[in-house]
């Protein structure tokens, strides 16, 4: 009995632990990049430290040999990257990492001094060049300043291309006449395939799509995308559209909110 009481808290440990790391996958992001001397060779084992704006917090790592560095999986936010080599000169990198976003942030170093670094400020990319994903980011500021009837994050889902409210069998429901809808079937596919997750965890009611199980309220939210179109696989369940929302996390700043 104590052998089946020990292999039976293994198993929930290991799927505890699985869920943790495929909710770490989905709703962060990655920084990627090559690093480069002035002639366009590839520097190897040049040293790259990722800093978060909000909380200080740091990743050191290096390229390897082709000059290649992969950032660990990060949550979405503000990030300061220092690339620097021996005998070269420093050059930080301000990058916005937007959720599940894999950004690309390449740097080219100038032989001279270590004590002089160059700052690049990003600048917002026309094209998502990483990924082949149709998507909108709606933003804090989106989910604060914009109208939102009931205080129903759902209804800026609807301002995507190719979304349209769907009608559910629970819109007679109290709860659901007084937040609003929360099912939209996107580019003509059922709403039951959609797929709702907040903070990495499925958030789906089995039988109406994107009604919510558990509903954030708007200024717990950081941000979410809405992937429409050729969603990474690494989000599972169906066709339809895809939201992954985060939520707020912690600062090296008192803030808060009073409703």
């Amino acid at each position: 009995m104590n052998r089946l009481r020990r292999v039976s808290l293994l198993l929930f440990l290991a799927v505890i632990g699985f869920r943790s790391i495929n909710a770490q996958i989905v709703e962060t992001g990655t920084i990627t990049g090559v690093v480069r001397d002035p002639s366009g060779a590839v520097i190897a084992r040049a040293q790259i430290t990722i800093q978060n704006v909000a909380t200080g917090v740091t990743t050191n790592l290096d390229t390897d040999s082709d000059g290649l560095y992969v950032s660990p999986p990060l949550k979405p936010g503000d990030y300061s990257v220092n690339f620097e080599a021996p005998g070269f000169g420093k050059v930080q990198e301000k990058v916005r990492l937007e959720v599940g976003q894999r950004v690309a942030a390449d740097a080219a170093l100038q032989v001279g001094n270590a004590s002089t670094t160059v700052t690049v400020e990003a600048t917002n990319s026309l094209l998502e060049t990483e990924s082949s994903t149709v998507s909108n980011l709606r933003t804090e500021e989106a989910v604060k300043d914009l109208p939102l009837n009931g205080r129903n994050f759902a209804e800026l889902v609807g301002l995507g291309a190719g979304a349209v409210p769907a009608q559910t069998q629970i819109v007679s429901i109290p709860y659901t006449q007084q937040r609003g809808p929360t099912s939209y079937a996107f580019n003509g596919l059922r709403y039951q395939e959609n797929r709702l997750l907040l903070d990495g965890i499925g958030d789906n009611e089995n039988h109406n799509g994107l009604a919510v199980v558990i509903f954030p309220p708007i200024d717990a939210i950081q941000e979410f995308s809405e992937e429409t179109t050729d969603a990474d696989a690494r989000y599972g369940r169906g066709n339809g559209g895809t939201i992954n929302l985060v939520f707020k996390s912690g600062g090296n700043r008192f803030h808060g909110e009073v409703f």
